[in-house]
């Protein structure tokens, strides 16, 4: 364990009494016989598909008519008004935004005009604020209220990731830095922070908005692929030991009615999913993940969790520790982004 100054961060409303329980709340919920969840994810043709899985009714693909650029992965995330989608389009390689309301059946999109960097993937927090790395090698932030938003600190050729407790341009984000290789964490109103933590080159960090406020970053240590741990709570990283499929990444995310939980999800050894909690608990459940892929996670009103991931068929899975693994007949062509929808 090595131990990093901590900084201070507000005291947020906490995630989940945002939610209302009067409210469909995707992903695992009120049922033991199907999964609740939605999943976005470009197929062969790199079409933008979204899978919108509502308890015990019939599970329902959406075909926005949207293209996604090459083999990067749309990032997925839901708020009360609806389930949000950023993603570097296949025509520009700008970044677009497309939100859906599935009780409604409908949808709109933009494009907001800012330049992806070539095969590298956006970021979108619960607040709708989108992080990405533009052409000209920078993180930059993007909200439908201001804007674009540029922050001067230059990245590696990886994805951004980002998380926020609910309030519009306070969100977090986690990134590998040029140069150091270094993990950073940004937000705009404290500005950049060098954690001295090196990422593992051609990988990516994943962040988690948690319940007391604080955030945890899931990341490959640099030189160990090994999945590391960093905490804003304590300022502590830990290395847990357990491998990382090389080339690939974990995700994090809070789990749903627990103070400061999380679950992470990644590819671990042979490509088998793998899951690690806040308690200390690993599983691998029996099923492995497509070779060159991760999976994406987030957090559902029961059982804690959902994880989206492609298998090594091709095929999409889920899995949650109520209902184990299963396997969709739909064909993501990268990484799913994975939310869950009011």
């Amino acid at each position: 364990m090595e131990e990093l100054t901590s900084r201070p961060h507000a005291a947020l409303l906490a995630a989940a009494a945002l939610f209302s329980l009067a409210l469909i709340l995707a992903l695992g919920a009120s049922s033991a016989l199907a999964d609740n969840g939605t999943f976005a994810f470009q197929n062969e043709t790199h079409e933008l598909r979204v899978l919108y899985m509502p308890g015990n009714e019939e599970n329902s693909l959406h075909s926005p008519g949207l293209s996604v650029y090459g083999t990067t992965s749309p990032a997925a995330t839901a708020w009360l008004d609806g389930f949000w989608v950023a993603y570097a389009s296949s025509s520009t390689s700008q970044l677009w935004m497309y939100r859906w309301t599935p009780l409604e059946g409908s949808g709109e999109f933009w494009n907001t005009g800012l330049g992806v960097k070539a095969a590298t993937s956006p970021a979108i927090a619960e607040d709708h604020e989108a992080a990405f790395m533009a052409t000209n090698g920078e993180l930059t932030l993007y909200n439908k209220t201001e804007g674009a938003h540029a922050t001067g600190l230059g990245m590696e050729q990886s994805n951004p990731a980002i998380a926020s407790n609910g309030y519009e341009a306070a969100a977090e984000v986690a990134f590998e830095a040029a140069g150091s290789h270094h993990l950073w964490l940004y937000s705009r109103a404290a500005g950049g922070h060098d954690t001295g933590l090196g990422i593992e080159a051609g990988t990516n960090p994943s962040i988690a908005a948690l319940t007391n406020g604080a955030y945890e970053v899931a990341f490959v240590g640099e030189g160990t692929h090994k999945l590391w741990l960093y905490s804003t709570a304590t300022g502590l990283a830990t290395n847990t030991g357990y491998t990382v499929t090389t080339g690939t990444s974990p995700a994090v995310s809070a789990e749903y009615g627990l103070s400061g939980a999380w679950a992470a999800a990644f590819s671990g050894t042979n490509q088998t999913l793998s899951t690690y909690t806040w308690t200390g608990t690993f599983f691998q459940p029996p099923v492995g993940v497509h070779s060159a892929t991760g999976p994406g996670i987030a957090q559902s009103v029961y059982p804690g969790y959902e994880v989206g991931f492609e298998r090594t068929n091709g095929t999409l899975g889920t899995y949650n520790p109520e209902l184990g693994a299963r396997s969709w007949n739909y064909h993501p062509s990268s990484s799913p982004g994975v939310g869950f929808v009011p």
